[in-house]
């Protein structure tokens, strides 16, 4: 089986001052996760605003290097529930995304790495800066074992070249994983590869790529040629209106096309609704696996 079976979830466990109702939702969701096939869960979606305040959703989550009170109080248990029984699971925290906001009609990721590097420039020092201070409470609060890079600028990606390496040498330092969630433009997150990479090595613990079946033939060989194989890379797919049955068909194309891609996840979660766990994480560990064992039949 391949290694990663993921899902991205917005909404369900970023409400702001949730009700008992909402909070049994969420305890309720954590526990089908845990005992799902999804090994591989990401919040979608943190935000930092210019002060460094890390936001979950549009509810304030950390602040002046303390919780902010006003999400779920026992998130941390839902997260550590999400993991599973065995807490082999690996939970990331997603900044950024998609869409765009306002009256210019900003970038949602380039408003967030944009006040990130501000804080960076102001505070060079990691352990002055508000967002790093936020961050590090982000991970001593809560079971999230990384940090999942989701920048989608329509501003140019080369200016944040900096910003990023410095985000994923503190993770780097600090233990925590790295991951890039890249859609367009794989010169220059392969640039990101390299400049952040140790002795030769990735620190890049691997790549959620965004619409796989249009844009891993873009990235597979570059990739590659920056040490990050087939193995590295997770697969992404919109589900919108799929049945279980057509995200298992997808999978087997791309694992068909890549044999011994490193896994596949799901955008998202309350896409197909929170009853479906179960099903749809068997349909992308069945779409990866079917081929291989056709293969070895």
């Amino acid at each position: 089986m391949a290694n990663r079976i993921g899902v991205y979830t917005q909404g369900t466990f970023s409400v702001k001052n949730p009700t008992q109702a909402q909070q049994q939702t969420m305890a309720a969701e954590a526990e089908l996760l845990g005992t799902s096939d999804f090994n591989l869960i990401m919040l979608a979606s943190m935000h930092v605003h210019e002060d460094g305040t890390i936001y979950f959703g549009n509810t304030p989550m950390i602040s002046g290097g303390q919780t902010c009170g006003q999400l779920a109080p026992n998130l941390a248990d839902y997260i550590g529930k999400m993991k599973g029984s065995a807490s082999d699971g690996t939970v990331l925290a997603s900044f950024g995304g998609g869409g765009s906001f306002g009256e210019n009609g900003e970038a949602v990721g380039w408003y967030d790495f944009t006040h990130i590097e501000a804080l960076i420039n102001q505070y060079p020092n990691p352990a002055d800066n508000p967002f790093f201070q936020n961050l590090a409470c982000m991970f001593s609060t809560y079971p999230i074992d990384g940090f999942d890079i989701d920048l989608e600028s329509y501003q140019g990606y080369d200016s944040f070249t900096p910003t990023l390496i410095t985000i994923v040498e503190w993770l780097r330092t600090n233990g925590r994983i790295a991951t890039l969630c890249p859609y367009d433009a794989p010169d220059f997150w392969c640039n990101v590869v390299t400049q952040t990479a140790s002795g030769g090595v990735p620190t890049i613990a691997w790549v959620n790529l965004q619409n796989a079946s249009d844009t891993l033939q873009s990235f597979v060989g570059l990739l590659n040629g920056v040490g990050i194989g087939l193995e590295g890379i997770a697969c992404g797919l919109q589900v919108g209106s799929m049945t279980a049955d057509q995200v298992t068909g997808y999978f087997r194309e791309i694992e068909s096309g890549y044999p011994g891609i490193g896994g596949g996840w799901l955008w998202n979660l309350e896409t197909f609704g929170l009853t479906n766990t179960e099903a749809y994480a068997e349909a992308v560990g069945t779409g990866l696996v079917q081929v291989n064992s056709d293969r070895a039949a």
